[in-house]
This record gives C-alpha cells, structure tokens and sequence, in this order.
C-alpha cells in the first residue's frame, strides 16, 4: 500500500547519493543497472558507493575460492580500492597494501628488481593504514620493513 511512496533518487550528480538512495536503487534497479550506477557514483568520487563497489568485487574474488580470479576482477578491484584509498578510507589502504604484496614473488628468498615497484606501492598504502591506526596495518608493517628497504 505505501509503495506509492517511493522516494524518487535524483541521478543527476551521482557524487552526493547517500546509503538511503543506494538502498532505494536496490529495490528499484536490476542487479546490472545498479551495478553501473554504483560504479559511475564510485568514479564521481562518492566513497559510500566506491567502498559499495570494493565490497562487492571482494566478495566476487572470494567467491573463486582456491580459483584464479580473472585479471578483470582483480584490476577493477584495484581501481575501485585506489579510489577509496586516496579517500582517506583504511580498509581500502590495508587491503590495497595486501593486494599488492600479493603480487610479488620471494619464494626464493630475493627481491627481484620487476617486483620493486609493488612493493613501494605496498608500503605507501599499508603505512597509510597503519598512521591511521588501522590494527591489522600497525601489526603487519614492522614485520615488512626489510623488505620495504630492498625496494627502495
């Protein structure tokens, strides 16, 4: 009876919607339209819908499991996760640090000189976390200070 009343989200400047409009979208929406409205809000700098967008790739990476991700999954997490980082937001930092030690290989024990540039940009967000105080980031950057070096 009252959905008569539905609120009627403006799209015209997807930076200002709120997690009320986002919760509106849903109901309205089929799953790929607001997922392209999600991303373009996420790309207009609003940090609800960037981390909205970073939550849902992140339950599609473990949704792989034990799987590869395809490349695509992974470079659209990057990006969305990048996009909240710069935003100030930890978990995004902690998570893109994690992301990018991920991609380099020691298990030979050495640094090679392709995974240098990974490790800086490891080291940049996950010491951003960690100023912020982001627990996981303050336990874990001490342990990687050797491995920042052999970058520099």
């Amino acid at each position: 009876m009252f959905g008569i009343f539905k609120k009627k989200v403006d799209l015209s400047d997807l930076s200002k919607i709120n997690r009320s409009d986002l919760k509106e979208l849903r109901q309205q929406m089929n799953e790929r339209e607001f997922g392209d409205i999600l991303k373009r809000a996420a790309e207009q700098g609003n940090v609800d819908c960037q981390l909205a967008v970073v939550a849902m790739f992140g339950m599609l990476m473990q949704s792989y499991g034990s799987n590869p991700c395809p490349p695509e999954v992974l470079k659209d997490f990057e990006k969305y996760s990048k996009l909240a980082a710069a935003n100030g937001d930890a978990d995004s930092q902690f998570n893109l640090g994690k992301l990018y030690m991920s991609k380099v290989d020691m298990s030979d024990g050495r640094l090679y000189s392709d995974d240098h540039d990974y490790v800086r940009q490891a080291e940049y967000w996950l010491k951003k976390a960690q100023a912020q105080g982001h627990a996981n980031a303050v336990s874990l950057v001490p342990g990687l200070e050797d491995i920042f070096r052999m970058a520099r």
